[in-house]
């Protein structure tokens, strides 16, 4: 399903996010990471020449203002002349450090081999998942670290709950904007007060129930989150009162998704 809704030519590491699937933009994610661990190989030459990575990790679309409708079609192999470029052929406009850069890549092309990515630190330029897991862990420790996410997993609170958290944490929770994005509703009008979209600030905080709730169990109303650092918010916020206040989030949204059903 993923390969026939959201790859670009087959090739995995040309996806891209895509508006609506949590699940498809965790994976783009750790494929951007991949990339610098991969080099394309050109040998047949049919990938095409604006939309597919053959020069950089952006395809050449990214660097000018349009491609003319004339060009979308061209294949690297078009535009190669007994291993010259024929960049004179196109219509659309590429900047003089694109040409020079196209200029200095070897025009060559291998029949009925198609073309590859190649995998820098695999054994044999051939991908397997446990050498390419080594090689992210390694480069990128600081990105894809456990030390992130480990002050949600170590809370002393039911697994349903912290994985809560952690879709809070994602953008992720489906809210009725993120409903709506997905058609599945007509208004992401706030069913309980009608004052309000319910986002993840109106429906854990600013809502008349939620502050209700928050004020019954903390005798104090709860400050509103940075959405820009939401994850920190929580963890200190969590740190100063304890488990029971991602215990309260969650008994706010599960009271909010009984209205759905």
């Amino acid at each position: 399903m993923f390969k026939d809704i959201y790859l670009v030519e087959n090739l995995v590491l040309n996806a891209t996010t895509r508006k609506g699937s949590p699940t498809w933009n965790f994976i783009v994610k750790t494929i951007e990471l991949l990339k610098d661990g991969f080099q394309f190989k050109l040998e047949d030459g049919n990938s095409n020449f604006w939309y597919s990575l053959w020069l950089d990790k952006e395809p050449l679309r990214s660097y000018g203002p349009y491609v003319h409708y004339h060009d979308m079609i061209w294949s690297i192999k078009d535009l190669v002349d007994e291993n010259d470029w024929k960049l004179s052929c196109l219509y659309s406009t590429l900047s003089t450090n694109i040409i020079n850069k196209i200029n200095l890549a070897p025009p060559f092309h291998v029949h009925d081999i198609p073309d590859v990515w190649m995998c820098n630190t695999c054994t044999f330029g051939i991908f397997f998942v446990r050498e390419g897991y080594q090689w992210l862990m390694g480069a990128h420790i600081s990105l894809l670290g456990e030390e992130i996410w480990n002050w949600i997993w170590c809370l002393c609170v039911l697994s349903n709950i912290q994985f809560f958290l952690w879709q809070l944490c994602h953008d992720s929770v489906p809210f009725r904007p993120v409903l709506l994005s997905r058609n599945l509703i007509s208004s992401n009008l706030c069913p309980i007060c009608n004052q309000g979209s319910e986002d993840m600030l109106h429906a854990l905080f600013s809502c008349m129930c939620a502050k209700d709730v928050w004020y019954f169990c903390l005798h104090q109303s709860a400050t509103h989150p940075d959405r820009d650092d939401l994850r920190t918010w929580m963890k200190e916020f969590i740190s100063n009162i304890g488990p029971i206040f991602p215990i309260i989030m969650w008994k706010i949204w599960c009271s909010r998704k009984k209205m759905y059903l």
